[in-house]
Formats: structure tokens, C-alpha cells, sequence
């Protein structure tokens, strides 16, 4: 979460002192005083501090998972939200919550599933009808071939860095917590950091820039300035800062005891700036802040949680005429959501980039463009990786060339809080338009197929579009890479069409003939425990005799269909992150046409701690731990399961039948464990994370014991290997 957005969002409280009176209380009754006062750092701090002394109740959850996502720590406020929205006093807004921290985790299945129950519970909510309505989105912003190359500025700090806006072509200025001044301790009490101040630097080829150095004695104050933004000619500034009296030198609060934000404007003489004065829109009871003025400097926009908005944070914008001011103009629902929207930049294209959480995109802030076309803002566009990642991404701005600029981000990797980087846009000349119509066998258009463009040398898939009602598709490639096309449809068999590479010249359209099924395969993957049905399960179909492999994924009500090719075998793999995989066989030799197959009680058990599985197909001949060969394809499927939860300890449990005594069969079913073990670290899996058991003849699960007569088949049953978790870290 953007330093900014925590400021802006309630700015500065007054922070009461803790008094004699107040260390008086308990833990939980000053961590509350400090909550309330908006002091999340300190109140996390008292809060865990009786958590860890066994003092947790409803309104500890609730204020722990607040306070981490103020403070934009995502992944505590993940684990304090799970908690929050399991009790009866949750509201709808946390799991929205919820819903959004996951997504900046990268868990946006998970994220899908909950925020689908939040569209339900709050339908009219456009974030969550969006939400639900946005299709593979992390795909869709996603791109096979990327136009943006970003790299960090390597003025970079520890602290909070962000908001670089141009200064007459040649320098940036920007905000930074840092403390280059360590005879001067400054912290708010939001996250206990230091204040914002203004910093320049002089911007370098390829987008880097010099040492930065104190912009403005007259605009840094003892509290926040932030984000800003110069006429063309550089002259006077419009800037964000608390709600301060430049004259009085001191801090003015709202009602509340709020000290807001405010915009400022300034203008330059000699080497500083003089004549500061707020703007006649500005308010002590709410804030105004992040201002763009347009180049012309007849149009400034800014953000505001002002009333009549349409969530937190909308944006806004003001005419100006010869310094006057018209009344602000909320930009209206095109452009504002329930969530906030905030850093406006208005580009002399009329092309408007802003940041928004309430969007669908990849996960916290990310940054989108929208164009004003007839007084009405159009073609809204969310600008993608890798200028968006999971975290917030925001305070974008672009030279007049439009091939470079800047943006903030918090994404993991960074040196800082927030970090500033540069981009260089520019599309590449080796990307062409790859396009593409599907028809069916009597060539009418089929609309909603799934294709799939994988890369030819690796079968790595690289993006996926649907077919509109005139079956069209588009991709953006490189001429230089060879690409195979997949189609995916419940009504008609997959097809495969290779992509050529084309250096010279663009690729005619390709054209896509599919045959109608006549084997579907239907059902419902559910939770073996909860019997819920499961979204975003990944189901592998496989087909044995070539080995080629079909992907599909449950939709939002757990259902799946697909089609199959006759008097063919496959095996089916139902996958899921934090679930047991399921694997079925099923054939369509000798099959009659027509007839579904049923699928409908498909479940998936979830992975826990002492969750024990049967390692199917693991043969052992009499009294030897020697591996049968046909053994190996079953252990290889739990060095996949171990592949696939990198998290998760095994024991590799080995039981006897009754025959022989019981002390050679420990000893026996001891070796076969050992040896099933050696298989799994042959293959690279860490030591640490299988252990091998031996149990003979203790767990004979049939009634085999000692002196009853049994088949072979009966005695088989009881040599078996079986899976124990033992821990999931």
C-alpha cells in the first residue's frame, strides 16, 4: 500500500500521548486508544503483545486485520481477515478485504471464491459484480510480449520513495520519508516513519537520474508534502501537504481533531518559492490532495474523499482562469468506484493514468489509462504487467514523447517501502497482430472457445483469449517464436493449429475448423468434507495412447464439460492449491455414441495434518524390498505431490501382511519404507521432508491375521505404501 494512501486516507491525528493516566490501563484498552487515534503501528504492537499472552477476542481480529491493511502489510492482514470473516460479527466489507489481500498474495483463486460470496451478500457493490464478471483477468493483464522495460531508480531507500513528477523537462521531484537530515527525528504515528519531504533530482539517458538534493527550504515542512505538480514553464506549484499554516507555522485539525490534507500553490522567485496559499476548494473536514495540472494549465485534477463521492478516494477537477478556480467536477463512474481512485496524471493527449484498488486488476493499486473523447472518459485500460504487479503500483507520469517516465511501486523485490522506477514504452517492431476466426464443421462462427497460444519448443502457455460471436481472436506475438494455437470448447473436440514464425510480412489469419463431440464428459468437483462445489479446479486430460494433454478449470459453481475423441483412453487429474489430487481413468473404446459420462461426484480432499493416502500400484513381491518396476509411475506421482506442495512433510508409511513373524516383518516393512524413500531422493526431494516407517503386520486392515487362511489377493491388499502428512509449514 502506497505511503500516500496512508496519509491521504485520514492524514494526521493528533496523537494523544500515552500519560501516567493511560499506562494505568491494560494492554488491550491502550491498544484500542491507539487504534482509534489511528496510531496502527503501535496498536498491532500492544495488540500481538496480549495475543501472545492468550487475550484474543472478536474485536482484536477485527482491529488486527484492519490495522495491518492501513499499514499495507498484506500478508498479516491476510491471516487476521481468514480469521475475521469466520466469526459471526464479521461484516460484508471484510471479506472484500479479504478478497483483496489474497490477490496481493497471489492467491486469486482463493481471492475469486470469496469475493464471489461478497457479491452476493453486497450485490450492489460494482467491485464485486465486477469482480465476478472480469473473466481470467491476471491473464488479461498479462501480456505474451511486454511494450513497458522498468528498472528501479538507484536513488532508491529504505524508506518510502514515490511520486516523481517533471520539473521543466530536465529533473524530477519526488517524496521520500528518508532521513537525510538524522539530527532531525520526525515519525507519524500511522506507521511510526519518518515525514514526507520534496527531493530533485536530474534526470539521465535511459531514464536514471543524479543524487537528490532538498528541493525547497519554503515548501518542507515539519509534517507530509507529497505528490505535486508544475506549470509548463515551471514557474508555480501545485502541491499536497497537511493541513498547515505556512504563516502560523502550526498544524490546523477538523472537527474530529483531524489535521487533513490540503492542496497549495506556490510560485517561483530566484531559488524558492514564495506567495504559498491554499486552494478555495481545500476543506479542514476532509482532504484534497495529488494534484496534475494539464500542460496548458487550464485544468488541474486531483483526488478527494469529499462528500457525495462514489467511494473513498474520487477524482476531481477544477478550470482555471486567470488564477480563479471553477466549483471541482467529480470525473463521474467511467473513471471512480466504491474503492478509492488517487495520483491522477493528465497527459497532453488527453489521455488520464490513474491508480485504483477498486478495479479489477492484479492485486492492491495498480494503474490504468482512460481517454476523454467528447466530454466523455473513454476506453478505461488497465496498463498490465510489468508496470502493475500484486501489490500497489501508482504515481504514474509520461514524457511528452510518450516513450518514457516513471511510476511507484511497492512490489516485493524493491529496496524500499515504496520505490520509484523508470520505463522506457515502446512496442516492439517484432510484434505483430496474431488473429484468428473458429468455425465448425459447416463453417458458421463459434463463439466462446478458449484458445490457448502456447510456446511451440517448451508447451509453456503463454495467454489465452475467448471467440466472440464472429469467432475472432487476437494475440499480440513475436515474429520470431514459434507458437501452437489450442482450442478448448464444452461442445467441440480441442484442435491444435502450429503457428509459423514470420520475419518478413504478418501472418495471414488463421483459420480454425472444429469437429463436434459426440463423447461429453460432465460433473462437479466438490469438497470431500463441506461438499461445497470448488472454482478453479485444473483439470488434466490426458490421453494415453500420445500422451497429449488437455487443461481445463471448474467454473464458479464447480462445474466442468468437455469432449471426447472415440475408442480412445485417458486419464483425468483434478488439481487444486491446498487440495489432494484426484485421478481417474476412463475410456471411450467400445463406447456408444451419445451417452455422457457422469462425473457429478467428483470430490477433492483437502490437505491437513495427518491426512493419510494409499500410494496406489506399489507391489512388493513376497518377503523382498526390492521396487517392482511397475511401481515407479505410482512413486513418481508423489515426487509430483511433493513438487507441487513444496510446504508440505511426509511419512512414507510400509505395512506387511500377517505371514511370517511379526519382528521380520517390522524389519521387512522398514526396508521397503527405506526403499521407497531412496526413490524420492534419487530425485532431488530434500531429506528433511520424507521420512520413511515401517509398521509389518500391526495394521492389517482385511481381518488377515496370523493362522487365517487368506487368498493372495487378500494378503496383497495388507502390503501396501501409504502417505501421512506430518506437517504443512
Amino acid at each position: 500500500m502506497p505511503t500516500w494512501k496512508k496519509i491521504s486516507a485520514v492524514a494526521l491525528l493528533s496523537l494523544t500521548l500515552v500519560t501516567s493516566a493511560q499506562a494505568q490501563l491494560g494492554l488491550v484498552a491502550r491498544a484500542d486508544q491507539y487504534y482509534e487515534s489511528l496510531s496502527y503501528a503501535k496498536a498491532i504492537e500492544l495488540y500481538m503483545q496480549a495475543v501472545r499472552k492468550g487475550e484474543v477476542n472478536d474485536k482484536i481480529i477485527h482491529n488486527l486485520a484492519n490495522a495491518y491493511r492501513e499499514i499495507g502489510d498484506t500478508k498479516n492482514a491476510e491471516v487476521w481477515y481468514a480469521q475475521a470473516v469466520q466469526l459471526r460479527s464479521r461484516q460484508p466489507i471484510e471479506i472484500y478485504y479479504y478478497a483483496q489481500a489474497l490477490m496481493s498474495n497471489e492467491k486469486y483463486a482463493e481471492a475469486n471464491n470469496w469475493m464471489r460470496l461478497y457479491n452476493e451478500l453486497n450485490p450492489t457493490d460494482t467491485r464485486g459484480v465486477m469482480h465476478v464478471t472480469a473473466g481470467d483477468y491476471v491473464t488479461k493483464n498479462s501480456p505474451i510480449v511486454q511494450a513497458y522495460k522498468i528498472s528501479p531508480l538507484s536513488i532508491n531507500t529504505p524508506a518510502s520513495d514515490f511520486g516523481a513528477t517533471f520539473f521543466r523537462g530536465e529533473a524530477i521531484v519526488f517524496a521520500s520519508t528518508e532521513e537525510r537530515d538524522p539530527a532531525v527525528k520526525r515519525e507519524y504515528s500511522w506507521r511510526g516513519q519518518p515525514y514526507l519531504d520534496l527531493y530533485i533530482s536530474d534526470r539521465v539517458a535511459g531514464g536514471g537520474v543524479t543524487t537528490p538534493q532538498s528541493f525547497s527550504k519554503a515548501l518542507n515542512t515539519k509534517f507530509h508534502e507529497g505528490p505535486l505538480s508544475f506549470t509548463n514553464d515551471g514557474l508555480q506549484v501545485y502541491f499536497t501537504s497537511n493541513n498547515y499554516s505556512y504563516k502560523k507555522k502550526k498544524a490546523n485539525k477538523s472537527s474530529r481533531g483531524v489535521t487533513n490534507l490540503k492542496i497549495y500553490r506556490a510560485t517561483l522567485a530566484g531559488n524558492d518559492f514564495v506567495n504559498i496559499e491554499e486552494l478555495p476548494f481545500n476543506s479542514d473536514e476532509f482532504s484534497v490532495c495529488s494534484p496534475s495540472l494539464s500542460k496548458d494549465g487550464t485544468k488541474l485534477f486531483f483526488a478527494s474523499d469529499m462528500p457525495g463521492g462514489y467511494g473513498g478516494y474520487d477524482l476531481y477537477m477544477v478550470e482555471i482562469d486567470r488564477g480563479f478556480f471553477t466549483r471541482p467536477v467529480n470525473l463521474g463512474p467511467d473513471i471512480n468506484t466504491e474503492g478509492n481512485e488517487n495520483y491522477p496524471f493528465i497527459h497532453e493527449s488527453n489521455t488520464l493514468f490513474f491508480a485504483s484498488d477498486g478495479y479489477t486488476g492484479l492485486g492492491g493499486y495498480d494503474i490504468y489509462s482512460s481517454k476523454l473523447r467528447k466530454g466523455v472518459w473513454k476506453e478505461r485500460l488497465n496498463l498490465g504487467k510489468p508496470v502493475n504487479s500484486p501489490k500497489d503500483d501508482f504515481c504514474f507520469i509520461l514524457d511528452s514523447a510518450m516513450t518514457s517516465g516513471y511510476f511507484s511501486s511497492n512490489r516485493d523485490g524493491g529496496t524500499g517501502e515504496d520505490d520509484i522506477y523508470a520505463f522506457l514504452y515502446e512496442m516492439p517492431s517484432e510484434v505483430y497482430a496474431l488473429t484468428g476466426n473458429v468455425y465448425d464443421e459447416n463453417e458458421f462462427a463459434v463463439p466462446d472457445v478458449t484458445v490457448f497460444i502456447k510456446d511451440e519448443v517448451t508447451n509453456t502457455t503463454l495467454g489465452k483469449a475467448k471467440t466472440d460471436r464472429d469467432g475472432f481472436f487476437s494475440f499480440n506475438v513475436s515474429r520470431y517464436s514459434k507458437y501452437k494455437l489450442v482450442t478448448q470448447s464444452a461442445q467441440y473436440l480441442p484442435s491444435t493449429v502450429d503457428v509459423p514464425i514470420v520475419p518478413n510480412g504478418d501472418v495471414k489469419s488463421i483459420k480454425i475448423n472444429l469437429e463436434r463431440g459426440v463423447y461429453s464428459v460432465f460433473g462437479t468437483v466438490r469438497d470431500s468434507k463441506s461438499n461445497f462445489p470448488l472454482s478453479d479446479v485444473k483439470i488434466s486430460i490426458i490421453k494415453v495412447s500420445s500422451m497429449g494433454e488437455q487443461m481445463y478449470s471448474t467454473r464458479p459453481d464447480g462445474k466442468f464439460e468437455f469432449q471426447l475423441e472415440p475408442n480412445s483412453t485417458y486419464r483425468f487429474v483434478a488439481s487444486r492449491n491446498g487440495y489432494l489430487n484426484n485421478v481417474t481413468s476412463f475410456s471411450t473404446v467400445n463406447r456408444e455414441s451419445g451417452n455422457p459420462i457422469d462425473l457429478t461426484d467428483l470430490v477433492l480432499t483437502k490437505l491437513e495434518v495427518g491426512l493419510v493416502f494409499e500410494v496406489p500400484k506399489i507391489y512388493w513381491d513376497f518377503g523382498k524390498w526390492d521396487l517392482r518396476p511397475e511401481s515407479s509411475e505410482s512413486l513418481l506421482q508423489v515426487y509430483d505431490f511433493l513438487s507441487a506442495n513444496p510446504n508440505v512433510d511426509i511419512e512414507l508409511s510400509s505395512h506387511t501382511d500377517s505371514r511370517g513373524s511379526a519382528m521380520e516383518n517390522l524389519d521387512l516393512s522398514m526396508k521397503r519404507a527405506e526403499a521407497t524413500r531412496a526413490f524420492l531422493l534419487q530425485r532431488g526431494v530434500n531429506p528433511s521432508r520424507v521420512t520413511a516407517k515401517g509398521y509389518g503386520e500391526s495394521m492389517i486392515r482385511n481381518g488377515c491375521f496370523d493362522n487365517i487362511e487368506c487368498s493372495e489377493e487378500q494378503h496383497q491388499y495388507n502390503r501396501r505404501t501409504e502417505v501421512k502428512i506430518i506437517s504443512i509449514r
